[in-house]
């Protein structure tokens, strides 16, 4: 990845905030991640790579499996702690993904994830 990649990520917070007005029908857990990974977003700077948004992808749903976060604090949500939840939301990453971002980056996301080995 290189840092011509990088986009700022303030319209991917702000349809992951409002997923369900983009993509209706998907579930409310899916619609909690996505407000969960926009809040993510805001955690690092503005501007982000796919392999940046692919690795907060990844440690969200790791920190969400544990109930946890990275330093310790526990994740206030109806998916902390339910690995079954989890699993049946990472089913939709690729779409939120192609829903949120722009289509190249997406494609880099999407690319980068199929490489990635799972947990």
């Amino acid at each position: 990845m290189k840092l011509e990649d990088r986009i700022d990520s303030t319209e991917m917070r702000e349809k992951l905030n409002h997923l369900e007005d983009h993509v209706p029908g998907l579930g409310d857990d899916v619609y909690e991640f996505g407000r969960l990974l926009s809040g993510r977003l805001s955690e690092v700077d503005s501007m982000v790579i796919p392999a940046g948004y692919n690795l907060l992808v990844e440690v969200l749903l790791f920190d969400l499996v544990e109930g946890f976060d990275g330093m310790g604090e526990p994740i206030i949500s109806e998916l902390s702690g339910d690995s079954s939840k989890i699993y049946q939301v990472e089913k939709y990453i690729e779409q939120i993904t192609n829903t949120v971002c722009p289509e190249k980056f997406a494609q880099k996301v999407n690319a980068f994830r199929g490489t990635m080995s799972r947990y």
